[in-house]
């Protein structure tokens, strides 16, 4: 599940520093960045996909099936005949990728990209 979360560097202050995907930071350099952000007056905002000790929630986003089926059949508005088999593969990977949109199109690109290699041009 993808959250937004602000961390509590201090009010709004000089500026406002926004961090996508801070997750991704080790704790160290987290740390580091917080710390910064804290001396400096810098209010600190960060998207994770996880919540991290230290910040605070300030908007959690949620996904479902429904959504993904909705933009599947809009992404496939174009070629009707597939949106069948993409619904039906979208039910078979969403469990092993437990709601996460950013794996979940990454594995739907990988199948539509074979499905199509056959296609004429």
């Amino acid at each position: 599940m993808s959250a937004v979360f602000g961390g509590p560097c201090g009010s709004l202050g000089k500026s406002l520093l926004i961090i996508d995907g801070i997750e991704q930071l080790d704790p160290l350099r987290r740390w580091m960045l917080r710390r910064f952000c804290k001396q400096s007056g810098q209010t600190l905002l960060a998207t994770m996909h996880q919540k991290l000790a230290g910040f605070h929630v300030i908007h959690q986003t949620a996904t479902d099936i429904d959504l993904a089926g909705r933009i599947v059949r809009r992404l496939l508005a174009d070629t009707p005949w597939m949106i069948d088999s993409a619904e039906a593969h979208l039910r078979q990977i969403w469990n092993q990728h437990d709601g996460n949109f950013r794996n979940l199109w990454s594995s739907m690109y990988d199948w539509y990209q074979l499905q199509t290699v056959h296609l004429p041009s």
